[in-house]
C-alpha cells in the first residue's frame, strides 16, 4: 500500500504536517512512501522539497501548493510504481512526529485560521524549547 504525505519525511510525520513545517521550520514538502507499520515511517518512493512563499503565504495556500505538488508528483511516478521501475527506499533517521494534542499549546498563534499568514507561526516552536 502507498500513501501520499504532505511533508518532506522524514520530518513532521504523523498529524498537522503542514503547520509543524512552519512553526518548527523543518522543510516542506511531499512524500509518497509505503505504508508499514509505524506512522508515516516507511520507505520512500519519491518526494520533493516545496518552497513556501513566508512573506505572502497563510496556511491555506501552503496546503493548497502541497496538495497540488503531491497529485502531480503522484500521477508522474504511479506507472513507475506499479511497473516495479523505482523500488521504495528506507528513509534517514531523524525526523520529528507530532500527534494532534501537540499543537494545543500553539492554537493562540492561529487567530485566523486557515488564513494564518505563515510569518505569524514561523519559528514558534524553536523559541519556545
Amino acid at each position: 500500500m502507498v500513501n501520499l504525505h504532505i511533508s518532506y519525511l522524514p520530518w513532521n510525520r504523523g498529524a498537522d504536517p503542514n503547520l509543524w513545517s512552519f512553526l518548527e521550520k523543518t522543510p516542506s514538502g511531499v512524500t509518497i512512501h509505503q505504508i508499514d507499520q509505524g506512522i508515516d515511517t516507511g520507505p520512500i518512493y519519491a518526494q520533493a522539497q516545496i518552497d513556501q512563499n513566508l512573506k505572502t503565504g497563510t496556511l491555506a495556500t501552503s496546503y493548497e501548493k502541497l496538495v497540488d505538488e503531491i497529485g502531480k508528483l503522484f500521477f508522474r511516478i504511479l506507472p513507475k510504481i506499479l511497473s516495479q521501475e523505482i523500488q521504495p527506499k528506507a528513509q534517514v533517521t531523524g525526523g520529528s512526529f507530532h500527534k494532534t494534542k501537540d499543537k494545543q499549546k500553539y492554537l493562540n498563534l492561529l487567530h485566523l485560521g486557515w488564513d494564518t499568514p505563515l510569518r505569524d507561526i514561523w519559528g514558534a516552536a524553536c523559541s519556545s524549547k
